[in-house]
């Protein structure tokens, strides 16, 4: 897509993974935010903190507390090395100064099949992932790590009201052009995008994926997508995961 011709009819939804690509890859084909216009973001969504049900484990305050007690024994699995869920773990475990061991597996569904069969005692996981198994009975949320609850599950605290002040992870969705689309094209699009996000069937839709309806600028992406950018490079390196 960054290669393709820049005339605003070839377009990509990029998720929140499409930062995490640059902070962990050495040598990809494009460059994350230089080879791309920003059109607007579309949606956010926060990650949860899952336990079985039949856990004992009522907060994150206690996984915390047995983490700090004996470093690198308490695990946490999510779909894979270097996925938005593992680094937000790692961040996690930096912010609250409380060492896990990630336990990778291939993919959402893996990770939360070792979850409902006891062999994992948490997985970060976003909500599309867990919600019918939560509904169900089988999973408990404890904690979710945006910097508000989300309206999903109400009842359920953040991370950050649970001892880790500062912690926000979310994951995001948002449209792109390749570098030089014409601005007038780019502002239509963004027009048009904002347009569609005020439709209630489209906030409704984004709402039963897990997610909030919010648009931005082209300005206001780009920082949004350095930023991110920076801070998941900075992750990678702290937590010592080996660039690819």
């Amino acid at each position: 897509m960054a290669r393709a011709r820049p005339d605003g009819y070839t377009l990509l939804l990029a998720t929140g993974g499409h930062a995490v690509a640059g902070a962990l890859y050495n040598t990809l084909p494009y460059k994350s935010v230089a080879d791309f216009e920003m059109i607007s973001t579309v949606t956010y969504f926060p990650f949860l903190i899952v336990v079985n049900a039949n856990s004992k484990v009522q907060g994150l305050t206690e996984v915390l507390a047995a983490a700090r007690a004996a470093p690198g024994t308490v695990a946490y699995g999510t779909a894979g090395v270097g996925s938005t869920h593992h680094l937000a773990g790692e961040l996690l475990a930096k912010m609250a100064g409380a060492p896990m061991l990630h336990v990778p597996y291939r993919g959402d569904a893996a990770a939360l099949t070792a979850l409902l069969g006891g062999d994992i005692p948490f997985i970060v996981a976003p909500p599309t992932a867990v919600m019918s198994n939560i509904l169900a009975g089988k999973l408990r949320a404890i904690a979710t790590t945006g910097p508000q609850r989300w309206p999903g599950l109400p009842n359920v605290p953040t991370v950050a009201e649970q001892g880790v002040p500062g912690y926000d992870v979310r994951s995001w969705a948002g449209l792109m052009a390749p570098a030089g689309t014409p601005r007038p094209i780019v502002e239509r699009l963004q027009a048009e995008t904002q347009r569609a996000l005020q439709s209630a069937a489209v906030r409704q839709r984004l709402e039963e994926m897990g997610g909030e309806a919010r648009g931005s600028t082209p300005e206001e992406m780009k920082t949004m997508v350095s930023r991110e950018v920076d801070k998941w490079t900075q992750v990678v390196a702290d937590a010592k995961i080996p660039r690819q």
